[in-house]
């Protein structure tokens, strides 16, 4: 009976185990090791960090957040426990970066704060352009190219500070602007970047020089009528324009009208139509050419071209009544004959009247003087040299160039 007892008791002891113990992480000290220069310019910053241990060096990998966001991966450290990491561009301002060493087996998580303010980067700016010789209305092409700062903008086009285009948001680092008309003379070209983000500054890119040479304008010149009366109102317009679509810009300055040595006068071009009239009611019947002169401006050279106007001559109907001092003479009298031209209305006549003297008998006439009419239609013509006997006197109207009657 004893012996039974002491055998079981035997088993049941065999069955019992002894847990092991958990082996202990070596504490772990994460250091930046890099010069943070605060404030940084906005871009991609570099951060070498270090993690040490007086248990050896450690081993694992290190990754941070920017102002409690999500973690973004770094890599492992290298057999001293070094590692520089790419932090991602920051909006300008102060943040927090937090980075974190995540140990292998048998090495403790260690962190380390990294406060760091951002300011606006500056772009780098450079152009080229082509041609840099040309003629106004032609295409320029500017290409640009880009580095530094955020990207994210405008960029507008200028001549000597005056903006010829703008673009479109620009995300690139190269950009071709075409279509621009850069006034007539010596210009200065250069692009200017305008921030969408705030993380860069206003930016100005390097002037390049261009020569635009200026350009005949398109230019016609016609009258309100033609042929036109004598005396009639007479609007003659010149009518300036570019010579070729998408030159827009109308030409400006003054049209002088002229005709041969005669000036009429200069009138200035309206400036959104592009036109100058000349009021004209003085021209005497016949063919004048008239000279339009361009003065040119900024874009557009001198110019000329010539007109043709024909003026008529008016037909009226005239009444010449003939008067003398005295109706008896002696030998050698001279004889006062008045001549009144009327012209019913119309006007006061120019031209010229003869005295003829008809001879009796058999009726021949024979001129015995001439006068000019004055401006109320009045002649006194002194008519000498008649013979003693009866005489008849008849006048004789001849009109000015411009009437006909």
């Amino acid at each position: 009976m004893r012996r039974s007892l002491f055998t079981v008791i035997l088993a049941m002891a065999a069955t019992f185990f002894v847990p092991a113990l958990a082996a202990a992480q070596a504490s772990t000290t994460l250091t930046v090791t890099s010069v943070v220069t605060n404030p940084e310019p906005y871009g991609v910053l570099p951060i070498t960090l270090n993690v040490s241990s007086g248990s050896g060096i450690p081993t694992g990998a290190i990754g941070y957040t920017i102002d409690g966001g999500p973690v973004n991966g770094g890599g492992p450290v290298d057999q001293f426990g070094n590692d520089t990491i790419d932090v991602v561009p920051m909006n300008v301002g102060a943040h927090n970066l937090v980075f974190t060493f995540n140990g292998d087996s048998g090495w403790a998580n260690s962190t380390v704060a990294q406060p760091v303010t951002v300011v606006a980067n500056t772009l780098n700016l450079t152009i080229g352009v082509t041609p840099t010789t040309l003629s106004y209305g032609d295409t320029i092409s500017v290409g640009i190219s880009v580095t530094g700062g955020s990207h994210l903008g405008t960029l507008r086009l200028y001549s000597d500070g005056t903006e010829l285009q703008n673009a479109a948001p620009f995300s690139q680092d190269s950009y071709t602007f075409g279509a621009a008309m850069p006034p007539g003379g010596s210009h200065q070209v250069t692009v200017r970047f305008d921030s969408s983000d705030g993380n860069t500054n206003p930016s100005i890119s390097n002037a390049v020089p261009i020569t635009v040479a200026t350009i005949n304008p398109a230019m016609s010149v016609f009258g309100s009528s033609n042929p036109a009366q004598v005396n009639s109102a007479l609007n003659i317009t010149a009518q300036m324009r570019a010579p070729q679509s998408g030159s827009e810009v109308l030409p400006t300055g003054t049209v002088d009208f002229s005709e041969g040595p005669t000036d009429y006068g200069t009138i200035a071009l309206n400036t959104v139509f592009g036109y100058a009239t000349l009021n004209l009611s003085t021209l005497p019947a016949g063919s004048h050419v008239i000279t339009a002169s361009y003065s040119g401006d900024g874009n557009y050279s001198a110019f000329s071209t010539s007109y043709t106007q024909v003026i008529t001559p008016v037909t009226i109907s005239t009444t010449a009544t003939l008067s003398t001092d005295a109706s008896t003479y002696v030998y050698n009298q001279v004889v006062q004959a008045t001549v009144h031209v009327d012209t019913g209305g119309y006007g006061v006549p120019s031209g010229t009247v003869t005295i003829n003297d008809v001879l009796t008998p058999g009726g021949a006439s024979a001129p015995v003087g001439t006068g000019t009419l004055d401006n109320s239609g009045n002649v006194v013509v002194p008519v000498t040299g008649l013979v003693a006997g009866g005489h008849t006197l008849t006048a004789i109207y001849t009109p000015a160039s411009n009437t006909t009657e």
